[in-house]
């Protein structure tokens, strides 16, 4: 009854309205895991504690979506969305009477359990500032490599209601607090290029000299795209001038308080960015952190149902960590870090079904893999992209082929396919893979698999040619497919040059612990590390690398290495593997570059 417990703490959370952490830490399970564990216990055939919590997870995301239709419905906003959730644990629970049994847990598998909550709660506590800054502190500023190389001397004039140095002092940036949103003035002592940044709400102004620039919800940088998504409700414009000696006016139009950023050299915005100020991000890249939190918020205010740019699931998941803790990135990246918990479950049971008597150390590379996960999405800003539930998803599914049973396969392949377009096609590669390892065809996951997403494929179809969208979503899927991963780069080198980059890079991020998953020594073990090589082939030509693509394979490096391990008989070997490659993966979380 421990989840009904869950939905009562919640309840008691959510009415004392606390902190966003506060909210995180008790909403998101009561919301993304309550529900399912009576389901999960009436329809699991798994012996594994652990996996019936990660199907109760699987069944909790799938009723998130009815429930928040009920929300949409009737209003009521988080506090229906956690009355939705009681309503389908009580369900489940009254379904899963007489279905209760003893389920058993090694401690090795425990073990990894609880070091992937630690590792991830560790990292979490560590990068707090970063996943507490706003969509606002994001910006992206042409010109800004023409900055002066050495720092333009000055001082703040009149008007600012205060002035403090950002980062190393010597490069010069500053940050300027206007209370009364008119702006001040400047004293250049030197001549050249220096940039400035407006930072408030959405229509506010800085003019300098006869030029104006305005703070765009959706401004149009490039005029052959148009507008293009870029904030919510407040964000920055950036200015890059040439000023000369004497006193520089800085006009700002605003009914409230705003700040102003100087740049006077080259090296000024990344030491603002270093201080987590403003962060400095790729143009595309703020445009996909805007979409995808814009999507969930639309699907909150009713104005979307479903999104075509990338498949749909995942917004309905981010809509309800809007919903519960925060509309903006930080409501984001604490859903992200229940998310990252999930991963490392995932691969803990992943390596618990194909090397149950993997060595102890091994039970903690799939937190650590977490932890570098967690870095790959929240260094370049992708921790509301729905790449990180698919990794849990995909993980997921190459455990469940090797377990009893189709529903859990066939589910969770359906449930990566309607968070990235190549989620069921890739585990079914997976299946295929176990066949070839392990001489047993999963035909019966299979033909459930394709039945059931056929299905689904042909309802979405069906609602698109009855809404005149049928068309624009397959130019969506081309776009997807093929321009937007093989003609977006212009500058990528040759299509055969592609593939050694992407495996240096995937060998990098794994802390080079990727290596220790070879040769395969056990079955286990080559059906891990042939899954993520499948998997790979759909990615190593593509013309730029995110580091968003290689989170499966991160994840399945991690579990890959400890399968390598279980065969060796030699302790000090066999331990040996597994502790090199926590050790590489604790490098690269401290030291490693995206």
């Amino acid at each position: 009854m421990i989840h009904l417990v869950c939905l009562a703490l919640a309840a008691v959370v959510l009415a004392l309205d606390p902190g966003l952490e506060i909210r995180a830490l008790f909403l998101v399970p009561a919301v993304l895991w309550a529900p399912g564990i009576g389901w999960s216990r009436r329809l699991s055939r798994s012996e594994s504690r652990l996996q019936l919590h990660l199907d109760a997870i699987w069944v909790s995301v799938v009723a998130l979506v009815p429930s928040l239709l009920a929300v949409r419905a009737f209003g009521g906003g988080a506090w229906t969305l956690l009355a939705m959730s009681t309503v389908w644990a009580v369900l489940g629970t009254v379904l899963a009477r007489g279905h209760y049994r003893a389920l058993a847990t090694s401690f090795a598998p425990r073990f990894g359990v609880m070091m992937s909550f630690v590792l991830v709660a560790g990292w979490a506590f560590t990068q707090r500032d970063v996943m507490l800054r706003p969509l606002d502190g994001w910006w992206h500023a042409e010109e800004l490599e023409s900055l002066s190389e050495t720092p333009i001397d000055w001082e703040p004039g009149a008007g600012w209601t205060g002035s403090e140095p950002i980062g190393w002092e010597e490069v010069g940036a500053a940050r300027l607090r206007d209370e009364k949103g008119d702006g001040g003035s400047l004293q250049i002592a030197g001549e050249g290029r220096m940039a400035f940044a407006l930072r408030g709400p959405i229509g506010a102004q800085l003019t300098i000299g006869e030029e104006t620039w305005t703070i765009e919800s959706d401004p149009t940088v490039v005029e052959d795209e148009g507008p293009v998504p870029r904030y919510l409700d407040r964000g920055v414009v950036g200015a890059v001038v040439d000023v000369v000696e004497g006193d520089l006016p800085l006009v700002v139009t605003c009914d409230e308080p705003v700040d102003v950023y100087v740049f006077p050299s080259v090296d000024a915005p990344w030491e603002v960015d270093g201080e987590g100020e403003l962060k400095l991000v790729h143009y595309y890249q703020l445009l996909n952190i805007v979409e995808n939190q814009r999507w969930a918020n639309e699907i909150n205010a009713s104005e979307r149902n479903v999104t075509i740019n990338q498949p749909p699931l995942w917004s309905w998941v981010l809509a309800a960590g809007s919903l519960l803790i925060d509309d903006d990135t930080p409501g984001a990246n604490l859903l992200l870090v229940w998310v990252l918990v999930l991963v490392a479950c995932s691969g803990v049971r992943l390596l618990e079904v194909v090397a149950p008597n993997a060595p102890l150390p091994a039970w903690i590379l799939p937190g650590l893999a977490a932890v570098v996960h967690g870095k790959l999405m929240l260094d370049p800003g992708s921790s509301n992209f729905p790449d990180s539930l698919y990794a849990a998803a995909f993980v997921g599914g190459i455990a469940a082929i090797r377990q009893p049973g189709f529903l859990r396969f066939a589910g969770i392949a359906l449930i990566a396919g309607l968070l990235r377009y190549p989620g069921t096609i890739a585990l079914t590669c997976a299946a295929f893979v176990s066949w070839g390892v392990f001489r047993e065809l999963p035909r019966q996951k299979l033909v459930a698999t394709w039945s059931i997403v056929g299905i689904v494929a042909g309802a979405f179809a069906v609602a698109a040619m009855l809404s005149d969208t049928f068309a624009h979503w397959l130019e969506i899927l081309w776009f997807e497919t093929v321009p937007e991963h093989f003609d977006n780069n212009q500058e990528a080198p040759p299509i055969w040059k592609r593939p050694p980059e992407f495996y240096l890079s995937w060998l990098r991020y794994s802390g080079f612990s990727l290596l220790l998953a070879l040769p395969g020594l056990s079955r286990g073990a080559r059906y891990v590390l042939g899954s993520a090589f499948v998997y790979s082939l759909f990615l190593c030509t593509i013309d730029h690398f995110s580091s968003h693509y290689f989170l499966p394979g991160v994840a399945l490096a991690a579990v890959a290495v400890g399968a390598n391990a279980a065969p060796i008989g030699g302790p000090i070997v066999r331990h040996a593997a597994p502790v090199l490659a926590a050790a590489g993966s604790i490098w690269f979380v401290l030291n490693g570059a995206i």
